[in-house]
């Protein structure tokens, strides 16, 4: 059994390229991608604080970082000729980091909440987001839900949930199912809460749903449940004041989305076509 669920854990991080906690980094994944450096020189540097693995967002392979907010942190810093920096960190470091000045952003599929919104700005919203379920595909629980409150009703009849810590999918069984310490548990990543899940410690997952598709369509044994509990928005996470910043981001946003970019880099990491760009990055999440 140790060998089938190590497997297991094996496939998944190379499937996301992942950089977790267990150490196992930066495997492999597809093959054709283009690498690209940071670049060098007297440029200003723009900072970017990220956490992988969050698949399409972003992952790792072969020593690069990929993904959708990636590439639009490294359109941005040509367009105002800054040099790029990523660093992969805890998600739940990022905030304070950022408000530290650690780093200038966070880009991580990050949702815009009231609590946040307290304490950053935020650039313009980019992506639609919501949390749902992913079970074992031998969990017939949930077969019969078509709304969020009956798939409320069945998580709270579960042992345990899991969710990666920090998240609105972890606020959801906090604040919204109101579970208690003995029905939660937090993760560093949504990858590490799945596997645990397959390894018959927990019972259900929350997770976004970009990366909840990514696992279940990888990764046998899973399955998704088609309800979403949620309506959220991503956005770019910037220290409150930063006011140039922001316009500076919402106007490269407003720019790649007028002249098509943004879609296509959207699609190409949700399955369409196009060359994947992979990034210099620092580690810090290990």
């Amino acid at each position: 059994m140790k060998k089938i669920l190590s497997l297991v854990l094996a496939i998944m991080l190379c499937i996301f390229g992942a950089v977790s906690a267990t150490g196992c980094k930066n495997k492999n994944g597809e093959s054709g991608n283009k690498s690209s450096g940071s670049g060098d020189g007297d440029k200003p540097k723009f900072t970017v604080l990220t956490n992988c693995p969050f698949a399409p967002f972003e992952y790792t392979e072969k020593g690069k970082i990929y993904g959708i907010d990636m590439e639009i942190a490294a359109g941005f810093a040509n367009e105002y000729g800054y040099k790029l920096v990523i660093k992969n960190i805890d998600f739940d470091a990022i905030e304070s980091q950022v408000s530290a000045g650690y780093g200038d952003i966070g880009m991580a599929g990050m949702s815009i909440t009231p609590k946040r919104l307290a304490s950053f700005d935020f650039s313009t919203e980019y992506y639609s987001a919501s949390q749902v379920v992913v079970v074992k595909a031998s969990d017939t629980s949930f077969d019969s839900c078509t709304t969020k409150e009956e798939v409320d009703a069945v998580l709270k009849t579960k042992n345990k949930i899991g969710a990666q810590s920090g998240t609105t999918g972890f606020s959801y069984i906090t604040g919204t199912l109101k579970l208690g310490q003995s029905s939660q548990k937090g993760y560093e990543d949504g990858v590490s809460a799945v596997t645990d899940m397959k390894n018959g410690n927990i019972d259900a997952v929350i997770i976004d749903k970009a990366p909840a598709t990514a696992l279940v369509a990888n990764v046998s044994g899973l399955k998704m449940i088609n309800v979403d509990l949620t309506e959220e928005a991503y956005a770019f996470l910037i220290k409150k004041g930063n006011t140039d910043l922001v316009a500076k981001m919402n106007a490269y946003l407003a720019k790649i989305k007028e002249n098509g970019e943004f879609d296509k880099i959207v699609s190409k990491y949700n399955g369409g076509e196009g060359e994947k760009i992979g990034y210099d990055f620092t580690d810090e999440n290990v």
